[in-house]
């Protein structure tokens, strides 16, 4: 699979690429330690692309991406991110790149949303969603598509900051045999009923910190916080 980055046509009837890369579909290889993507924590764009389909299907079965502004960004990156942001900052209070966040268990999904909303609050309860690059703040990306329910803007927009948790995923990363270059998730030996350990996220004015996984770089827990509190939004773009 490639995927490319900033491509526009160059006037002489053929295109100017930025960037570009590769993922061979028949491994769970990571991008190269150091390597970005279409996404700055290189990161595949594909398999955490919101899709309408599967919203409107009323069940999304993976993990959503999402920015926030490159300042609330530390300039490192946990597994399985694979590239720091350099406009970041080297705040220890600041999540990496790459943090997965989720909706917290207590998060009640409102009864009247859409088909749509519902399901992308639940991809966001049962998988979360990880840092991906610096961009505007909460905006969670999709694809095009005339499809999508107007309505999701306006009930995602009431979800808060405050609704999401940090997930410690030491858990997975420290499993005899767990390699930082692979994708693949190795199974616990007891994950029958077992959820993955978590810290409260508490959003206010002054922003207090949560735990995240190990640090690529310093492998050992650290505190780390989102931006103060402010609506989740959604980004698909949804008309052409």
């Amino acid at each position: 699979m490639w995927e490319l980055y900033h491509v526009y046509p160059n006037g002489s009837q053929g295109w100017d690429i930025f960037g570009s890369s590769s993922w061979d579909l028949q491994s769970t290889a990571l991008r190269p330690a150091g390597w970005t993507s279409s996404d700055a924590a290189g990161f595949p764009i594909l398999p955490l692309l919101l899709k309408q389909a599967k919203a409107a299907s009323g069940a999304i079965h993976h993990a959503l991406r999402f920015t926030i502004l490159s300042s609330h960004i530390r300039n490192t990156y946990v597994w399985p991110a694979r590239h720091l942001t350099s406009n970041g900052t080297s705040s220890l209070n600041l999540p990496p790149m790459g943090q997965l966040f989720r909706l917290k268990a207590s998060y009640v999904i409102p009864a009247g949303d859409s088909v749509q909303s519902k399901a992308i609050l639940q991809a966001l309860k049962t998988y979360g969603m990880y840092i991906a690059d610096g961009g505007s703040n909460l905006f969670v990306q999709g694809e095009p598509s005339a499809a999508w329910d107007d309505t999701i803007f306006t009930q995602l927009h009431a979800v808060q900051t405050s609704d999401f948790e940090a997930v410690d995923i030491t858990a997975v990363t420290s499993r005899a045999g767990f390699d930082v270059d692979s994708a693949a998730v190795r199974p616990s030996l007891r994950t029958a009923g077992r959820r993955w350990r978590t810290r409260q996220v508490s959003i206010e004015r002054s922003l207090v910190p949560a735990a995240f996984p190990r640090s690529a770089a310093a492998n050992q827990s650290q505190p780390c916080k989102l931006p103060e509190a402010m609506p989740l939004k959604s980004a698909p773009m949804l008309h052409p």
